[in-house]
């Protein structure tokens, strides 16, 4: 029928597109929670990494504060102080005295193992307070030096010697002292304004730049800056005579004149916040020393001071302070131990323009954190926490697609139903009703001779039966339908149940010219508990078929067999027909349905009968099979009812 294979193709194409829309709903919702549980396990990550960044440039900084706040006179081993003031009774007097005092740095040493050597440079002239000719004997002297820094810094002394001319090193070091260190202004907008031009032009130079990753070591490099720059003292100015002894040989002679001996010029000293640090490494050597470096003025003339420190040892000490706990959370973050891959690694400069390919670079030093990393472990790690609810949501979604699938399966089978029962109904009311009304028609208007009237009301009544059968066929199958049919079973035998079934299967074979055959190997003697009423009909629907397809053929006949297996009883029906074709047989049994090669006006029925058998079967906790399209023996279509001998109502 045209209609049903529409209703199919809708409702396929309905299924199709309720699957489109689900899947790809899933698919979108799927890809979106990886990419957010990726996104969140960077975040924590970055977090982790970005944490400890933090913690090393809080000590880098507090290293750095502290050498802020070194006064300039403790890169002299000697520097001169006027006397403080004495007191006697009831008055104050100045001692006009100069006294000469070693330097914090001669005396204590760095604060620092990793701090090796300090050192001025000053009208070309690189000295250090650690350096002199004379320290051999300082021990003797001053007994508080600390002789192992001491011999440390001459160490470090020895190998710039060695290794770098005077000339190569101050050159190298005014060269990094004197570039333009980013947000060195202290205005707050200026520093951000600078920031903005720095993100815009390495956003310039890759198209790959995170500027949320700029922004964040500016962020850090302008803390440290700002931390400097409240550590740094405020100009000192001391009379000239105390300056030039501070500075002999190094800046312009200080001339003291008549004028300035009693104290009343001065210099204005001025010490800078200390630059970002640079390497100093020997070409095919592993050894790495950093300089840190600031610049310092007494009025107009510029002098340089700094200190050199022991990468290695660096790098011991910030590792020790942090590696355990980025340990920690690297562990929580991938659900596995992570015991190693923490590192410091150098890199050529510490340049804004420049970071973004080295998003975990310290803000002042020119080293990198290297971290366990891999997109592929944090795309696990995301799977890892997300699977279960994507896996649940799956399973869900393949449930409603299942229940969907269903629902339009049942619907479209009740759509074919309904037509197939309208056509079915309609056709076969057709013969019937036209009959009778022609019929009565010509009864009514007296034109059937008085010799045929008796011919003509027995065909009346025949379609009327025919008629009542199928209307009985229809509400009895809405009552299967409704589950409003009940049992009755009754105490019987096997011989019985066969000689109920002999009238009928008699009676219809002997009307379609069929020979009835029937067997019984059963024991007599056991009894059961059935509805025979049901079985009877079941069986009547059954034999009708059989003698409809075995008729007209040569020794046409239908066997009926009636046989026990324990507590089943099986009753089957095979005939002689054409048997039944591969594309009838998988819906044989479905209401409304009829066989390819059917014709109604000879054959009758709606193709309820097999439906109802089938229903009574079931509601007798039985079952209806076809066990053969063509039967070994006869050929035709082989049934067989299967039942429990005892029913209970």
């Amino acid at each position: 029928m045209k209609r049903a294979g529409r209703s199919q193709i809708g409702g396929t194409l309905l299924f199709l597109l309720i699957t489109a829309v689900v899947l790809g709903g899933m698919t979108w919702a799927s890809v979106s929670t990886l990419r957010l549980a990726k996104t969140n396990v960077k975040e924590r990550h970055h977090a982790a990494v970005y944490k400890t960044l933090l913690q090393m440039d809080s000590y880098v900084g507090g290293i750095l504060n502290r050498e802020v706040e070194r006064p300039y006179t403790d890169y002299r081993a000697f520097h001169t102080k006027r006397r403080v003031l004495r007191s006697e009774i009831g008055k104050w007097e100045s001692d006009p005295g100069l006294v000469e005092l070693p330097s914090d740095i001669l005396e204590q040493g760095p604060r620092h193992d990793w701090i090796e050597l300090y050192f001025q440079l000053a009208n070309g002239v690189l000295t250090s307070p650690q350096i002199e000719n004379d320290c051999e004997d300082w021990p003797t002297v001053f007994p508080e030096v600390n002789v192992a820094a001491l011999r440390r810094a001459r160490f470090a002394w020895e190998w710039f010697e060695a290794v770098y001319p005077k000339s190569i090193l101050n050159d190298r070091i005014t060269s990094n002292v004197s570039e333009t260190a980013p947000f060195e202004d202290s205005d707050q907008k200026k520093r951000e304004s600078q920031a903005k031009v720095i993100i815009h032009l390495a956003q310039g130079e890759s198209s790959k730049v995170d500027s949320s990753v700029v922004q964040d070591y500016i962020l850090r490099a302008q803390r440290l800056r700002a931390t400097q720059s409240k550590h740094k003292s405020t100009p000192a100015c001391e009379d000239l005579e105390v300056a030039g002894r501070n500075f002999p040989n190094m800046l312009k002679p200080v001339t003291l004149s008549s004028a300035t001996q009693g104290g009343d010029d001065a210099v204005n000293i001025e010490c800078g916040e200390f630059n970002r640090p640079s390497w100093l490494t020997v070409p095919g050597s592993d050894i790495q020393k950093l300089t840190f470096q600031r610049q310092c003025s007494v009025d107009a003339n510029v002098f340089y001071q700094g200190f050199v420190g022991d990468w290695p040892l660096l790098r011991k000490e910030l590792l020790n302070q942090t590696k355990d706990e980025l340990l920690r959370e690297l562990t929580a973050i991938f659900n596995h131990p992570v015991d190693s891959g923490v590192d410091l690694v150098p890199i050529s400069s510490v340049n804004p323009m420049h970071v973004t390919d080295n998003e975990t670079a310290l803000s002042w030093l020119p080293v990198k954190l290297s971290v366990p990393y891999s997109e592929a472990r944090l795309a696990g790690v995301a799977w890892h926490s997300v699977r279960g609810v994507l896996i649940a949501s799956w399973l869900a979604a393949i449930c409603v697609l299942a229940v969907a699938g269903w629902g339009v399966r049942n619907l479209i089978a009740l759509t074919e139903r309904r037509m197939q029962f309208a056509y079915a109904v309609t056709h076969e009311l057709r013969t019937p009703l036209t009959t009778l009304q022609l019929y009565t028609d010509m009864l009514a208007a007296d034109l059937v001779p008085e010799s045929s009237k008796q011919d003509y009301l027995q065909t009346l009544n025949r379609e009327s039966l025919r008629l009542s059968g199928l209307v009985e066929g229809v509400l009895e199958y809405s009552r299967l339908e409704n589950q409003k049919v009940r049992l009755n079973p009754v105490n019987t035998d096997a011989q019985s149940i066969l000689q109920i079934i002999r009238e009928t299967l008699e009676a219809r074979c002997k009307e379609a010219g069929v020979q009835a055959v029937t067997r019984n190997h059963t024991d007599d003697s056991q009894a059961m508990c059935i509805d025979v009423d049901i079985v009877n009909q079941i069986a009547g629907i059954v034999i009708h078929n059989a003698c409809r397809h075995a008729r007209g053929s040569e020794g046409s006949q239908v066997l009926v067999k009636l046989a026990s297996e324990g507590n089943r009883l099986n009753l089957d029906v095979i005939d002689s027909g054409p048997g039944i074709d591969r594309s009838d047989a998988r819906n044989i049994f479905k209401p409304f349905r009829r066989g390819h090669g059917a014709d109604a006006a000879a054959q009758g029925g709606i193709g309820l009968g097999l439906a109802l058998a089938r229903d009574w079967a079931s509601l007798l906790h039985g079952k209806l099979e076809l066990m053969a399209r063509h039967h070994g023996e006869l050929g035709g279509a082989h049934f067989r009812l299967t039942i429990p001998t005892v029913i209970r109502a």
